[in-house]
């Protein structure tokens, strides 16, 4: 009997991740609202009013006068008065603690046997986290624009009334158009009828839509390159069309299918946000420490601002989180006095494909 080893060692288990063993990147999923509402085109100056930084909070109120009715010009009427006062709104916005937070622990010996180096691991934990922030934050964005949607204006509620074959502004501020007359034939004008409406409102700049499969297909067939799902330049879609549109799944299921959408224009809806990361700012060193914790102040790619907590508690048990703390607001619903023809308008409307 021979004394040589017949038997080959088996070969031990391979670690490799999945871009490399099939050339597969994960998905980033497309999240075309909250990728506009965080963009210089949409940004204004509120959200620093409200979050200044430093993890400080502000009540902001906003007084302005809105526009006289057209009652106020009175025929006749003496040049010298008597006239009445005529005071300002108000609108105060602020926001108010709702955290998001997604996060995870790991010891030494969960990481013992992991081929990736330290640093590699934990880049990839965070962009676990920071992209299922972003994907819950979408959701409750179009979630609270649904419950943010104002009217159309008064003319054009007016004139969109059955049975007018172009469409139909129901009770519920939604503009019911036909895109299609049969499964295979188009509607022509239904996009004349959208516009119209929307300047009737108005709207007298470029306009932002969000929405389901079937108004993205009629956009994309009446305007070919109006839309898309990824990449965003929204600013050049309006620089070329005047309207640019983009699918968003959870718009569809914020209003309530894929034949629903909304209309918007750049600065109408803001997120705010807050950060507790820079609360110690100014304090002593000895104060800004904490004693076995990080706190980091970070955006998701969606340009979410969150909060990053590296927590060690000893002996072996690392924890990591990653909080956004954001609220959704609109444009002041009393910018118009009740009687005008814009009286409700807050320039976010709500319209769906309407077919039979």
């Amino acid at each position: 009997m021979s004394a040589l080893n017949q038997i080959y060692s088996e070969c031990p288990a391979i670690q490799a991740g999945i871009n490399d063993a099939f050339g597969f990147q994960m998905a980033q999923e497309a999240l075309p609202q909250l990728e506009f509402v965080n963009s210089e085109l949409n940004t204004r100056n509120i959200k620093q009013l409200v979050s200044p930084g430093g993890a400080k909070k502000r009540k902001v109120k906003l007084s302005f006068f809105p526009r006289l009715p057209e009652s106020q010009a009175v025929e006749g009427a003496a040049v010298c008065g008597p006239f009445d006062p005529i005071g300002d709104n108000t609108a105060e916005y602020e926001i108010t603690a709702n955290p998001v937070t997604s996060g995870e622990s790991f010891t030494p010996e969960d990481l013992a046997e992991y081929c990736s180096g330290n640093s590699s691991i934990l880049n990839e934990k965070l962009a676990l986290h920071l992209d299922v922030i972003d994907r819950a934050i979408a959701t409750r964005l179009a979630e609270e624009t649904f419950a943010l949607v104002g009217g159309y204006s008064q003319d054009a509620k007016d004139y969109y009334v059955a049975p007018n074959p172009d469409g139909i502004i129901t009770n519920l501020e939604v503009l019911e158009m036909p895109t299609r007359i049969a499964s295979s034939q188009e509607q022509s004008g239904w996009l004349e009828t959208l516009q119209q409406a929307l300047m009737m409102t108005g709207y007298t700049g470029g306009v932002v839509g969000f929405g389901g499969a079937a108004i993205n297909t009629a956009f994309r067939r009446a305007l070919a390159g109006c839309c898309t799902n990824s990449g965003l330049n929204m600013q050049e879609l309006l620089r070329l069309y005047g309207i640019s549109f983009a699918y968003d799944k959870r718009v569809a299921a914020a209003f309530g299918g894929q034949n629903e959408a909304f209309s918007t224009v750049p600065g109408a809806i803001q997120l705010l946000s807050y950060q507790l990361a820079g609360w110690k700012d100014g304090f002593p060193p000895a104060a800004q420490m904490g004693s076995n914790y990080v706190r980091l102040s970070a955006s998701t790619r969606a340009g979410v601002p969150v909060d990053i907590i590296f927590k060690d508690e000893c002996p072996g048990n690392l924890q990591i989180s990653v909080t956004a703390d954001v609220q959704t607001i609109a444009l002041p619903s009393n910018m118009f006095y009740e009687g005008d023809n814009f009286f409700g308008v807050n320039y976010i409307n709500h319209f769906r494909a309407k077919n039979s």
